[in-house]
């Protein structure tokens, strides 16, 4: 486990990403249980702009890439729905929340 100094630096610093496993549950972190609820979720805060990357190009074994920072903001609900629709249609979301 790095310390707060070497995660700075070697992580944050590096733009590089990193992946924490074991760290939040719903027993440790109440609110990790009404993430995965859009109903919560839209009742909650669904009226609040996010932003979200909507400008994407497909990398050579066709997974979207999405190549820009935050460029529009939406109405979390606008965004919940149109995740919504992708998984109903089979198609990938036109947004990535960032």
């Amino acid at each position: 486990v790095p310390t707060a100094d070497d995660f700075m630096r070697n992580f944050v610093l590096r733009s590089r990403p990193a992946i924490f496993q074991g760290v939040v549950s719903s027993e440790t972190f109440a609110p990790m249980a009404d993430f995965p609820n859009f109903d919560y979720l839209r009742k909650r805060c669904g009226h609040r702009r996010v932003g979200v990357k909507s400008l994407a190009v497909d990398d050579v074994k066709g997974r979207p890439v999405f190549v820009s920072d935050p460029e529009l903001r939406l109405p979390l609900l606008a965004f919940l729905e149109a995740v919504e629709a992708a998984e109903q249609d089979g198609k990938r979301c036109p947004f990535y929340l960032g």
